[in-house]
C-alpha cells in the first residue's frame, strides 16, 4: 500500500514536469503576462497624465475668457492641452484594454493545465486536465 501511495505520488510530480514545466512555453505565458500587466499598468497611468493635461486645458480657457482684452496665447495653449489631453485619455484607455485582454487570456492558458492525486483508504486517483 505504501508503494502503491509512493508510485502514483512520483508519477504525479513526473507528468507535473513534463507537462507544465515545459520551459518555452510555460515562461513564455509567464513573460507576456507579466508584459501585458505592464501594459495595462502604463495605460492606467496615461488616463490619469491625460486628465491632468486635460484639466489644465480647461482652466486655460476658463482663464482666457475670464479677461477682456483676450490673449489669444493662453486660448491656444488651452485648446492645444485640451486636445493633447483627449488625446492621452483615449489612447490610454485603449492601451489598458489591450493589456487587461492579453493579460487574461495568458492568465488563462498558464491555469489550464491541472494535475492531481486523490488518495483515500478505499481508491487511489490521479487526474490530468487540460483546458482550452
Amino acid at each position: 500500500m505504501k508503494y502503491h501511495l509512493t508510485f502514483m505520488l512520483i508519477l504525479t510530480f513526473m507528468v507535473n514536469a513534463l507537462i507544465l514545466a515545459q520551459p518555452d512555453t510555460r515562461q513564455l505565458y509567464e513573460q507576456k503576462v507579466k508584459n501585458y500587466t505592464h501594459l495595462r499598468n502604463a495605460g492606467w497611468i496615461a488616463v490619469g497624465a491625460g486628465t491632468c493635461v486635460f484639466a489644465g486645458g480647461i482652466v486655460m480657457l476658463a482663464d482666457y475668457f475670464s479677461e477682456y482684452p483676450y490673449d489669444e496665447s493662453k486660448r491656444f495653449a488651452g485648446e492645444a492641452l485640451t486636445t493633447a489631453g483627449t488625446v492621452i485619455v483615449v489612447t490610454g484607455f485603449t492601451i489598458m484594454g489591450i493589456g487587461r485582454h492579453g493579460r487574461r487570456t495568458y492568465k488563462r492558458r498558464l491555469d489550464g493545465l491541472s494535475t492531481g492525486f486523490i488518495y483515500t483508504p478505499d481508491c487511489y486517483r490521479f487526474s490530468l486536465t487540460y483546458r482550452f
